[in-house]
């Protein structure tokens, strides 16, 4: 950050403070991304959700250091980091809400599959990755576009007729 370790402080009161910051900033980017990428339209519900798990999933390769925070964030165990990582799946789950088919909505396995799908798909691309040399190099994950369309369109198939 360009400032000295004990600096910080100044602005948080501990390192669990930091990260719910960069753990909440990081969402606040995302969100604003997906709400100006993927407009719902009226299109079917599977052609807004593939575009929405493409943004969703290129934000995380784009920016490997959050989709590490995101990941870590699942694996907490602390009481306020389950209370924020239920928040943030609560905001993607409102996100998407209004345009779920009722077959989706009435199942709450059906909604957290969606809200949690481009974090597994982001895993699924990165695991022979190693994540913490790129973040190193600051450097985004590469992936083949043609890839990407096919993994994620594979996916919402799987989601639209059934698993």
């Amino acid at each position: 950050m360009g400032i000295a370790k004990g600096s910080v402080y100044q602005y948080f009161d501990d390192k669990e403070e930091l990260y719910n910051f960069l753990i909440t900033d990081a969402n606040r980017q995302l969100i604003l991304l997906t709400e100006k990428a993927c407009v719902f339209n009226g299109e079917d519900f599977y052609d807004w959700y593939t575009k929405l798990l493409m943004v969703e999933v290129k934000f995380l390769l784009s920016f490997p250091q959050y989709a590490l925070l995101f990941q870590k964030l699942k694996a907490q165990s602390s009481h306020n980091q389950k209370t924020l990582a239920k928040s943030i799946e609560e905001q993607k789950l409102s996100r998407i809400s209004a345009q779920l088919p009722a077959s989706l909505f009435d199942s709450e396995i059906n909604q957290l599959l969606l809200v949690r799908t481009p974090s597994l798909v982001f895993e699924m691309l990165t695991k022979e990755i190693n994540l913490h040399s790129l973040i190193q190099a600051d450097s985004p994950v590469y992936l083949d576009t043609k890839e990407l369309v096919s993994v994620c369109s594979t996916w919402v198939e799987k989601l639209q007729h059934g698993l």
